[in-house]
């Protein structure tokens, strides 16, 4: 069935902007290495929603838009945190080795923690820490929250008392890393914070490895001062065999993949090229990191 003729016409007058081309960025390959003086390079659409691996400065620069895809991570991430509270609290892998190792007698050393009443508590209430509270109110769980910038009217919709760091790591069961890496949050959990947390208490990053100071948390979980921690992230990755977090018994440790599924890929992919498709028709895409840019180099 062929197009209507006044579908066409309003197709024919829609504006129109051809993308010159499109570059798929390595984290280790600068903007300005590929964004050379004729501006080719229009947008970097990320797929994910860190790009401290994107030189940010050199995208305003040269005039290209960096996009990410904050709706395609929110609930498969989100999804994923509840997936490591979860199987901390219920001791999962413990309980799987044992199985399989004929341990059967031990089932009784290794007892779980129920939810109900535990606190959770999140460093970060942006779009990732607030679908995670969304999915934990069933649960009937007290919600805490640090984010200097997050409103107060919007944690009360989630039922989520905002506080101070201190406060997060002292009171909560499970403490969950949901910040972006800047320089104010690199190495933001180290001994001092740690100190602060129940010898009770779980840790969960997924958010950027270098938010904690590894030798830090080695040295937590080493000397049982907190009870275990499940991480996809860290400070350098890949990590190898003899990574100091490999020979310890209470940690869960995955490689920055406990959130990819075929819902994560879609979504992302989706959300990446609506602002591929926005910019190709002189739109502004929903996402831009670096809204500097648009003031310099509008879309036309």
């Amino acid at each position: 069935m062929g197009v209507p003729a006044r579908e066409r016409a309003r197709a024919d007058r829609r504006p129109r902007r051809r993308l010159r081309r499109v570059v798929r960025v390595e984290s280790s390959r600068h903007c300005r290495q590929v964004s050379v003086p004729d501006r080719r390079v229009q947008i970097v659409a990320r797929m994910g929603v860190g790009y401290d691996s994107v030189d940010v400065a050199a995208c305003t620069a040269n005039g290209v838009i960096l996009t990410n895809t904050p709706d395609g991570v929110r609930r498969p991430v989100a999804t994923s945190i509840l997936l490591l509270i979860l199987a901390l609290s219920h001791k999962l892998l413990t309980k799987d080795r044992i199985t399989r190792a004929g341990r059967w007698a031990e089932t009784t050393m290794h007892m779980g923690v129920g939810l109900t009443g535990k606190t959770v508590g999140s460093i970060g209430l942006g779009n990732i820490g607030s679908e995670l509270f969304r999915l934990l109110a069933p649960l009937n769980l007290v919600h805490i929250a640090h984010d200097p910038y997050s409103k107060r009217e919007d944690a009360e919709k989630l039922r989520v008392r905002l506080t101070d760091k201190d406060t997060v790591l002292r009171e909560s069961d499970f403490v969950c890393v949901n910040t972006p890496l800047t320089p104010e949050t690199r190495h933001m959990i180290g001994e001092r914070e740690l100190s602060h947390m129940k010898p009770t208490a779980y840790l969960i990053n997924t958010a950027r490895g270098s938010i904690v100071e590894e030798k830090a948390l080695h040295a937590a979980l080493a000397g049982r001062r907190i009870a275990g921690a499940a991480l996809d992230v860290f400070e350098q990755e890949p990590i190898g065999a003899a990574h100091p977090f490999v020979g310890l018994d209470d940690v869960i440790l995955t490689p920055h993949s406990i959130c990819w599924t075929d819902e994560f890929f879609r979504n992302n992919a989706e959300s990446a090229f609506r602002s591929v498709v926005a910019v190709a028709r002189g739109e502004t895409p929903t996402f831009v990191v670096n809204r500097d840019v648009l003031k310099r180099t509008p879309v036309p």
